[in-house]
């Protein structure tokens, strides 16, 4: 029997990898660990990657970095600065890229003058707050002393140059929205020289005393109708009702008087 010498020839793959190992499928799983590896080297260096970011951030966050040391207060021209500066003194020491708009918003809510405000961070330790400051109408006199109102519903010291519009009568608060309107009612009519005190009266009205005496209750958003039925009523209630110094101005188109309170002895028959 003769036998081709090509039959008998060892093939290079299948002495590389055994009598039973197909090459294809070698090749394919060689390429499939490679792969393999080349994924789990990137997740690692991704990995690492990240855990040298936390700390660098936890670095970067801490109280030692980058805190807060120097203020600047930038914007007022009619206040203290120093009331801002003393309001933001308990962020020093802070870590100033942590710091955000909330904290800053926190502090100067008791800064009542303050309107707003912006600010930018230099690094490596300086905040720059630049803040806006409200516009007061008048100043209105209280217990405590005079005080700036805005309109709406704001109050702060008032400073020495602001005019006082009036008076508030005993129970009556200056941040009361309704007050500050109508003082403000007050101002823009003209009659802050001739109203002494404004206050609360029974069933929601507002009651203005003038400066001799006489006691008007009208309502917020109808100060200047009330001035002029009062100024319109009075010469006939001083002539027909002397010692009648009260009216009631909350109705459409007349005038409610109002009697005196009786002395303290009282009225007796005889």
């Amino acid at each position: 029997m003769r036998f081709s010498e090509q039959y008998f020839r060892p093939h290079e793959n299948l002495r590389l990898n055994g009598p039973m190992m197909n090459p294809r499928v070698s090749r394919r799983n060689k390429r499939w660990l490679a792969a393999l590896l080349r994924v789990v080297f990137v997740a690692g260096v991704l990995l690492g990657i990240a855990m040298l970011c936390q700390a660098g951030w936890n670095v970067l966050h801490s109280h030692h970095a980058f805190a807060l040391r120097s203020l600047q207060v930038l914007g007022v021209e009619r206040h203290n600065p120093g009331a801002v500066r003393d309001a933001l003194s308990g962020l020093m020491g802070e870590n100033l890229l942590a710091l955000d708009t909330d904290a800053v918003t926190a502090k100067l809510q008791a800064v009542s003058w303050v309107e707003g405000f912006v600010y930018r961070k230099h690094l490596p330790d300086t905040l720059i707050v630049e803040v806006r400051e409200r516009t007061a109408i008048c100043a209105v006199a209280t217990a405590n002393g005079n005080v700036a109102i805005d309109g709406a519903g704001n109050v702060w010291p008032a400073e020495p140059s602001l005019p006082v519009a009036a008076a508030l009568a005993p129970g009556a608060v200056p941040t009361d929205g309704g007050v500050q309107s109508v003082v403000a009612e007050l101002m823009k009519v003209g009659l802050a020289g001739q109203i002494a005190s404004v206050g609360r009266g029974a069933g929601g009205a507002y009651v203005l005393t003038t400066q001799d005496g006489w006691t008007l209750e009208t309502e917020a958003g109808s100060v200047a109708e009330a001035w002029r039925k009062y100024v319109a009523a009075r010469p006939w209630v001083a002539a027909y009702k002397p010692g009648w110094k009260t009216m009631d101005l909350r109705w459409a188109g007349r005038v409610a008087l109002v009697p005196p309170a009786l002395s303290d002895e009282g009225e007796h028959n005889g």
